[in-house]
């Protein structure tokens, strides 16, 4: 059927909710396309797919039809954080062999809403707001086996700054590939990726399992013409190895994996 044929799939997609009273609600711009698309991908390569959004937000079937497919996917629909993390919790670790966790994800919320309706004739209105869990640590804790993809949303900042962002993002949550997407120029209609080329036990790009083929050819059909920083461990931190479960040297020499590394990768452009 496909290349993801018989992998089960998590995906959050969409925005989460917190209550600032008993009518009102905090919540953020996040329509869940992203996340609907790439379920659709998803089933398109034979997965099944678990896909958790947020009320009200777009579902793969707005988005595309996969024939024969609606056997292969579950929706789980959640409003807030903590019904996010519960969610998490009853799905987690079960037989999962990816998480793209796509939801946009409240940082705060408010810490004590009323249960009544806010006068609106008030002079003002002074909210306290508290930070919410990371879902995303709490998915890593779960299921340590599952690959693990996770997106930064910034704004306005530079391609220096976003590529900093993302890789500071994977050694933090211990994720396998961190998007950093820039919401100016989503809003401006130039949604600009940059690719970090990442080998599946973070050695020299080539030498490990990674489909590039795949990879170059899937760059190449979106026309992708922007920077491929090559992403590393360096096995003299010891706490991040241990994090990342790096057992063994994974190149001789940084010169050697920026030279070997960079040799692959160019001749993988070369023939795509």
């Amino acid at each position: 059927m496909g290349c993801l044929e018989g992998r089960h799939v998590m995906i959050t997609s969409g925005p989460t909710r917190a209550a600032l009273d008993a009518v009102r609600y905090l919540t953020n711009k996040s329509s869940g396309r992203l996340g609907s698309l790439i379920a659709l991908e998803a089933l398109r390569h034979g997965a099944r797919v678990t896909f958790v959004y947020g009320r009200d937000s777009l579902t793969p079937a707005a988005c595309g039809v996969v024939p024969d497919s609606a056997e292969r996917i579950r929706l789980i629909e959640v409003e807030t954080v903590g019904e996010l993390l519960a969610a998490v919790g009853a799905e987690l670790p079960g037989d999962y062999d990816a998480i793209i966790h796509a939801m946009a994800v409240l940082d705060f919320e408010p810490e004590a809403p009323p249960d009544e309706k806010t006068p609106s004739d008030r002079a003002e209105w002074i909210i306290r707001l508290r930070p919410t869990p990371k879902v995303i640590v709490q998915m890593r804790e779960r299921a340590p086996r599952a690959v693990l993809v996770g997106f930064k949303l910034v704004y306005n900042e530079t391609p220096e700054d976003m590529d900093w962002l993302a890789a500071e993002s994977v050694r933090k949550y211990r994720g396998d590939l961190v998007l950093a997407n820039d919401l100016a120029q989503i809003e401006c209609g130039q949604h600009v990726g940059h690719f970090h080329a990442s080998e599946s036990d973070r050695g020299v790009p080539g030498t490990g399992q990674v489909r590039w083929k795949d990879v170059f050819a899937a760059l190449k059909d979106i026309g992708y013409d922007r920077w491929v920083t090559i992403e590393s461990f360096a096995t003299g931190i010891v706490d991040l190895c241990a994090a990342a479960c790096i057992w063994r040297p994974i190149y001789d020499t940084a010169d050697g994996l920026a030279k070997d590394g960079l040799a692959f990768l160019k001749d993988m452009a070369r023939t795509a």
